[in-house]
């Protein structure tokens, strides 16, 4: 295939790329060492070459991994403080993972994250990568389990390195989408002039030391970049919203939200507005932007349609999926039992068929709520997300209402407080169809919301399948 790209000398490169400048960048000359690293009973590898061996602290008594040696965020001013993890999946030779270029020869640390399903692959197409392997319970999770591992071991290796050296250390950690190609830097503008596109290519290297050195950035929980767009005008150099191309995490300060890993879509935003619902305060960087590099396949859409649904479900010709046939009624004789995990179902479906199923009738004027969740509902339906703190703020005459995994703090005289139209919509998702009908019984759905034994669905996965149903408001 032929595609259109922009050469910068301070690009990412993929696997195919070799020039003798990074060659041994990319390229290790010595053994790799694998450590086992436990948290919460679970089991990460780490596989260190041994040029790598010295940025990780290795106890003298059992040659175990202890923690990864982090910076003080004193000393050299061009150093880099924040380890980048790189998650990757599906796409071991075409990931842009060769940083050498883009952080222009610095010493850094880059550790790439994989499942143990891809590990071999990775091994040998980054010999010279450090690699972080997740337990194998996360082949079968969205991608927002990797994001989870992560901040998981970023945050307890952060309390292990402050224990173990008792001095302060940096609190960030950079996650990398895989597919970041360049950046760009604009400058502040005329606020009289016209679109903007005064700007200028920069290094990976030149974006992260400018973030790091901002006075006061540790009070940040979340900083990122933004995407890189052709008409991009720059209206302010910082505000509070949100991209998933590069992201530093202050895993001190966020300590108390977690990636949720069954997510296969969305999994950083869900990220981002849990810290924003909990008083955290995050950053987006305008004056940066990131420009992504298409990539075929694997990433957060590993499990794309053509992959994992049948012919008889999803049309690649016309790149159509038959809604109806990622749901089913729980007590149908003969169902489509897909191979696929129930939660990527339920958020393909709630994508794909909000407005033909689930909204259908509700007008545009009357957003649908999401409580304590976001999912897509489709560029045609009108949504806001919310959490239990903002609810007495509400004052909207909503069309609908998304109830997910049972809002367990939610309770039935906050819910009364909330206005709906008649014949608005509901969708009480459940893990399973007992869940259903305790939540029913518990906020008093049936006071408000007509329910019927036919507006109940479960999703047509083979294992597990997520429950749901629907009512209207009466």
């Amino acid at each position: 295939d032929v595609v259109n790209v922009q050469f910068s000398q301070t690009t990412t490169h993929n696997s195919y790329h070799f020039c003798d400048a990074c060659n041994g960048y990319r390229v290790g000359a010595g053994q790799r060492n694998a450590f086992v690293y436990k948290i919460d009973n679970q089991e990460l590898m780490f596989l260190i070459p041994d040029v790598h061996l010295k940025k990780f602290y290795i106890s003298k008594n059992d040659s175990t991994m202890q923690s990864l040696i982090l910076s003080d965020g004193t000393g050299d001013g061009d150093a880099l403080h924040s380890p980048i993890f790189s998650p990757s999946r599906g796409r071991h030779d075409i990931a842009l993972l060769n940083l050498h270029h883009t952080l222009e020869g610095h010493p850094h640390t880059h550790i790439v994250v994989v499942s143990r399903a891809d590990m071999d692959l990775y091994i040998n197409k980054w010999t010279n990568h450090v690699i972080m392997v997740l337990p194998e319970s996360a082949d079968h999770q969205g991608y927002g389990v990797y994001h989870y591992w992560i901040k998981r071991f970023a945050e307890t290796n952060y309390r292990h390195e402050r224990q173990r050296r008792s001095v302060p250390c940096w609190p960030f950690i950079t996650i990398l989408q895989d597919s970041c190609a360049t950046w760009t830097m604009s400058t502040v503008p005329d606020p009289s002039a016209p679109v903007t596109r005064a700007e200028k290519t920069v290094s990976l290297r030149t974006v992260l030391c400018h973030i790091e050195r901002t006075p006061e950035l540790a009070k940040f929980a979340a900083v990122y970049t933004s995407y890189w767009r052709s008409t991009s005008k720059l209206t302010a150099p910082f505000d509070r919203g949100f991209t998933e191309s590069v992201q530093l995490v202050n895993v001190d300060l966020a300590r108390d939200v977690h990636f949720n890993k069954e997510r296969h879509m969305n999994a950083s935003l869900e990220f981002y507005r849990l810290l924003n619902y909990t008083g955290l305060v995050t950053c987006r960087f305008n004056l940066f932007k990131t420009q992504l590099r298409y990539l075929k396949s694997g990433g957060d859409v590993a499990c794309s349609p053509d992959k994992v649904l049948p012919v008889s479900v999803y049309n690649p010709s016309t790149d159509t999926i038959a809604v109806s046939k990622l749901i089913t009624v729980p007590d149908k004789a003969e169902s489509l039992a897909l191979p696929v995990p129930s939660h990527y179902l339920l958020e393909c479906f709630l994508h794909q068929g909000a407005s033909e199923v689930l909204f259908s009738t509700v007008p545009r004027s009357h957003p649908i709520l999401q409580l304590e969740c976001y999912f897509s509902l489709g560029e045609t339906v009108n949504t806001v997300s919310a959490t239990l703190q903002n609810l007495p703020s509400l004052t909207t005459e909503f069309g609908g209402l998304i109830l997910y995994f049972s809002a367990q703090r939610l309770r039935s005289l906050q819910l009364s407080n909330l206005k709906f139209i008649p014949g608005a919509k509901l969708c009480l998702i459940a893990r399973d169809r007992e869940e259903l009908r305790e939540e029913i019984v518990r906020l008093d759905l049936e006071d408000s919301w007509r329910f019927r034994f036919r507006d109940e669905f479960k999703t047509s996965s083979k294992d597990k399948p997520i429950y749901f149903l629907t009512g209207t408001y009466v």
